[in-house]
């Protein structure tokens, strides 16, 4: 080969270091330092513009899920009623011992849940730790054997909007109060809570004000003209029968959202098992304008006793379930003369909750 090239005068290339072959490559100039801030400026915008959007739809997703709870709650009632010959169970319940019981534990066995459930069994020794989540009615609530039951939590009795809980509350349990590192049952340590209360009427003591008088410009309400009362009957025999739903069951709250509670001393209104957490609606607040539907915190809990304001952490308002099952939100704006005559059953007003 090397001959045939030096035959056609073809001198082949001479061996020597190695040949550096140059790569051209482009170059591309980065980003300047005002492209940099344009570009975050607008990212914040997009995040800006979307954030609220967002967390609309999230709230909008707790705001059905709180309905589902009612709606719930309302087939317990239905169901308790069909069985209890048209009686709705008794806002308290009280043996012979105290504190009393609550009309939503009477509801357990008729809502989507298996793990609780109130029995009339007899108990040897109440002092002992319950094995079950059973709920023993014949004993006090506060005891050992009755722990495990009302340390459960109920998910249909919790609203998912929560964001405000009151001091003696976290994740929706009583906290250890005395800070002993043991929670006691004897003062509800440790117990689950409830974000709804039972509705005990429209409260008389709170248009005593002056702020709302009946329809016809005399008198006041009367006391007890609720639905799930704030009277510790004996036996479920106790409760409001439907016939005394006078004003209509489409026209009268049966439960009202009321969320974030605890306990305040003795007032143990926040427990799903405690037959405190029925109330009547129209808040014990001074000053005397705090609105009937979402105040400040402060008047919602803290001086909340009979008396109680319809609130949660829903935007601009808070849910009710009628005594038909049907649920409704109310929006703050939502006249007091409205609210107070959809919680009482009997006293003849003409309101509707869309008015």
């Amino acid at each position: 080969m090397l001959a045939n090239l030096l035959g056609c005068g073809c001198v082949p290339p001479k061996r020597g270091p190695s040949m550096k072959i140059a790569k051209i490559r482009a170059v591309r100039p980065g980003m300047s330092l005002v492209e940099l801030l344009v570009t975050v400026a607008v990212i914040a915008v997009l995040v800006g513009l979307l954030l609220p959007t967002i967390q609309q739809v999230r709230e909008s997703a707790r705001r059905m899920s709180c309905t589902n709870n009612l709606k719930q709650i309302g087939l317990g009632v239905a169901s308790f009623t069909n069985i209890w010959k048209e009686r709705f169970p008794p806002g308290q319940y009280k043996n012979s011992n105290h504190p009393t019981i609550s009309w939503s534990a009477f509801l357990l066995d008729f809502m989507e849940q298996s793990e609780i459930s109130p029995t009339w069994a007899h108990v040897v020794d109440a002092t002992q730790p319950a094995t079950a989540t059973k709920l023993f009615l014949t004993q006090r609530l506060n005891t050992p054997v009755n722990q495990k039951a009302t340390a459960t939590k109920i998910p249909s009795y919790l609203c998912p909007s929560v964001s405000r809980e009151h001091e003696s509350r976290d994740n929706d349990r009583i906290i250890d109060l005395n800070a002993d590192g043991f929670l006691d049952p004897t003062d509800c340590e440790g117990f689950a809570c409830i974000d709804y209360g039972g509705n005990a009427g429209a409260n008389w003591s709170y248009t005593a004000w002056s702020r709302y008088r009946l329809p016809e410009g005399t008198g006041m309400y009367p006391e007890k003209n609720g639905v799930l009362l704030n009277d510790s009957g004996r036996g479920l025999s106790a409760g409001v029968p439907m016939r005394l739903i006078t004003d209509g069951l489409s026209k009268t709250v049966a439960v009202f959202e009321l969320s974030g509670r605890g306990v305040v001393g003795s007032d143990r209104r926040g427990l799903w098992a405690s037959g405190l957490n029925a109330c009547a609606i129209g808040p014990r607040a001074k000053p005397s304008d705090a609105p009937i539907i979402n105040p400040t915190t402060e008047y919602a809990w803290n001086h909340n006793h009979y008396e109680s304001p319809l609130f949660s952490d829903h935007p601009d308002g808070a849910q009710v379930l009628l005594c038909d099952g049907s649920v409704h939100f109310l929006s703050e704006h939502t006249a007091e003369a409205v609210v107070l005559g959809l919680a009482s059953r009997n006293c003849g007003e003409l309101v509707s909750p869309g008015a």
